[in-house]
């Protein structure tokens, strides 16, 4: 009996290995627990499909569940490895299906090597990575770049290598070079870990992760994607930034480099806009404004551009948002009066308008769309304009940020040809940074005064404070977290420069800008104006220049 017993035990488990084997176990078939098994297509559900190594396929089953009923979720049946190996096969994980959405990885096999001859290197990882980019704008899916996650604290167990995060960050800069420019949004994952590998990887030899690190970036990946469904099908506003030309010197005004680094992230913020940049004048070929929703003027003078605001007035009559950013709003008088009180509302008027440069506590306007993100009033060095000649009939016209001018925040009075009593009466008063005209009808305008020190773009508050406010300008929602966009690292701000074979390197803002000590208040002439400033001794060293 007992024999029996045993045999039909054995007979039961050498039956149910036989059944799975044939069958499939289901555990294996579930695409919720098992990142290889590929869900049944919903034809009424837009199609994703992940590319990725062993972190996406870690990643692919939660995403899978956060997104049903949303999406149809699939990736290869393999892992993707490296860069050079995916240049190869992509054809065959792309297949002859649609794609809505894709968002691909590629990189730790790149820094650790494993399985390759030779070792990828930055460049050599740009160039793979500029070939897979190529490939996979054909099949009209939106693209999402998920960023590499950082390497594991100690040398990886099987490759027996070390890879610090100096070199992590010198291959994600190179896959940020060629997503920007290929205008690919960026799932910055690397961040979604940061400084957590201890509670998120495995161990420190490890750089997969555990359940908590998988949850944190599928949250971060399933967002992403959710997102570039929702947007794709919207049609997308059109921004041109003109960029003018300056004399100013190195690191300041500079309006090319500036305009480039916004349109590249809003180009890569996920949302619908498709922003361009033309530099140094008007354009020859007018065509370029044909189906633009809003132009963001950043030049010396208002742009200078003569007979030609006229054609800009037609262009917002006819709906095209406008924007004035730094000397873009100081035109002539004749142009502020007739064409930027109706554009945006004000100008800088050289009768009463003052140039100095002072520590301010910048205060968006609380409830407004230009707020989003920003929690809380920030402070940054500019130089920034106030006491400008604003229509005061305009109902529909507004400050979007303030801030106030005081004798101890003010560290340079500017320009002696513009500093007058009726600045100096203003001191202690709120004044606009950035105002607008909002009208219930037509087209949006707005001014922004700051914006001559190239490095503060490199101020997250600042610069996202500026993307939303150029969102807003051009009809676009911003999102409830503001314009999202990547941190400017110290490359990025020196890229584009007016004079790119300048040896100075235009260095990321400091705390130590923030603590400069208050000028002398001016002493007025008679007329209420300041006397002539004697030049000033360029061997002492001024933290504002």
């Amino acid at each position: 009996m007992k024999i029996n017993f045993i045999f039909m035990v054995r007979w039961l488990f050498i039956f149910g290995l036989i059944s799975a084997v044939l069958s499939g176990s289901p555990r294996n078939n579930d695409p919720f627990i098992h990142a290889f098994a590929n869900p049944a297509d919903n034809p009424n559900l837009p199609r994703v499909l992940i590319i990725g190594d062993s972190i996406s396929i870690g990643y692919t089953p939660l995403v899978r569940k956060l997104l049903k009923g949303e999406a149809n979720v699939h990736r290869p049946a393999t892992n993707c490895r490296w860069s050079e190996w995916g240049v190869t096969e992509l054809t065959k994980w792309i297949g002859s299906g649609q794609w809505d959405v894709i968002h691909f990885n590629f990189g730790l096999w790149d820094w650790y090597g494993w399985k390759q001859g030779n070792k990828a290197t930055p460049q050599s990882y740009a160039k793979n990575l500029q070939n897979i980019v190529k490939q996979l704008q054909a099949t009209g899916a939106s693209l999402i770049f998920g960023m590499t996650t950082p390497p594991c604290i100690t040398k990886e167990r099987s490759s027996k290598l070390m890879v610090s995060l100096d070199q992590a960050n010198r291959f994600n800069q190179a896959a940020r070079d060629v997503m920007n420019k290929n205008r690919v949004r960026i799932n910055d994952l690397y961040s979604v870990i940061g400084n957590k590998r201890k509670v998120y990887q495995k161990g420190p030899d490890d750089v997969h992760y555990n359940q908590e690190g998988r949850k944190a970036l599928a949250n971060a990946v399933s967002l992403e994607i959710r997102r570039s469904i929702e947007q794709k099908d919207k049609p997308r506003k059109s921004i041109l930034f003109i960029a003018g030309n300056t004399k100013h010197r190195h690191g300041i005004h500079e309006y090319r480099a500036g305009s480039i680094l916004l349109a590249d992230a809003l180009n890569t913020s996920g949302l619908p806009i498709e922003a361009k940049v033309h530099w140094y004048g008007w354009p020859e070929d007018e065509s370029i404004f044909d189906g633009v929703d809003a132009c963001i003027i950043y030049a010396d003078g208002g742009g200078e551009f003569g007979e030609k605001y006229e054609f800009l007035h037609q262009k917002v009559k006819a709906g095209m948002g406008i924007m004035f950013m730094h000397y873009g709003v100081h035109p002539t008088k004749e142009v502020g009066e007739k064409y930027y009180k109706q554009w945006i509302g004000g100008f800088y008027d050289d009768e009463f308008s003052v140039n100095p440069s002072w520590v301010a506590e910048m205060t968006p306007k609380a409830g407004h769309p230009v707020s989003r993100g920003l929690k809380k009033p920030f402070r940054a060095y500019d130089e920034f304009y106030y006491n400008l000649n604003f229509d005061k009939s305009c109902n529909h016209c507004y400050p979007l940020t303030t801030a106030i001018p005081t004798k101890q925040n003010m560290i340079r009075y500017g320009s002696s040809k513009f500093w007058n009593r009726q600045a100096e009466e203003k001191l202690g008063t709120p004044q606009a940074l950035i105002w607008c005209k909002d009208p219930p009808e037509g087209a949006r305008g707005a001014g922004f005064v700051g914006g001559h020190y190239h490095r503060n773009w490199a101020i997250d508050d600042y610069r996202t404070l500026i993307l939303n406010t150029i969102a807003w300008v051009s009809g676009v929602e911003v999102p409830k977290g503001g314009v999202p966009s990547l941190p400017v690292s110290l490359k990025k701000l020196n890229e584009n420069l007016n004079r790119p074979d300048n040896p100075e390197v235009v260095q990321l803002p400091t705390l130590d800008l923030l603590k400069q000590e208050p000028a002398s208040l001016p002493l007025l002439g008679k007329d209420g104006r300041m006397a002539p400033r004697m030049k000033k001794n360029k061997s002492k060293p001024v933290l504002d220049q």
